[in-house]
């Protein structure tokens, strides 16, 4: 049987994680602006995933769909690196919880009740 405490110290440390990098965004964002530190982050991020998608086999079917999703992915850093700068640690860590219930009231509105 597996370890139960297992996944909730990946939950403690994803949010250690979390909050380290929204407190290094506010300390940068102090003397660069949000499209930079997107930028220098990328700068880290995108070497290690093209790394790692090499080692894996990773392979893109649907190209356009790939480039939507980082041109939103892109977008979705930028708005929460935005939201960074104006926002306490405590609430912006809030509201990244609350994004699943957020989505879930407003996907009906957005696709239609069915």
């Amino acid at each position: 049987m597996a370890n139960p405490a297992r996944p909730l110290l990946y939950m403690l440390a994803a949010t250690g994680c979390f909050v380290t990098m929204v407190a290094g965004v506010k300390l940068a964002s102090t003397e660069l602006e949000v499209f930079e530190v997107v930028f220098w982050r990328s700068v880290v991020a995108v070497p290690i995933m093209f790394v790692l998608c090499l080692q894996g086999g990773f392979q893109v079917i649907n190209r356009k769909g790939m480039v939507l999703r980082c041109l939103m992915g892109f977008g979705a850093m930028a708005l929460t690196f935005t939201a960074a700068r104006g926002l306490a640690l405590a609430d912006l860590s809030i509201i990244s919880r609350l994004q699943p219930f957020l989505l879930a009231m407003i996907a009906p509105l957005l696709l239609g009740s069915g």
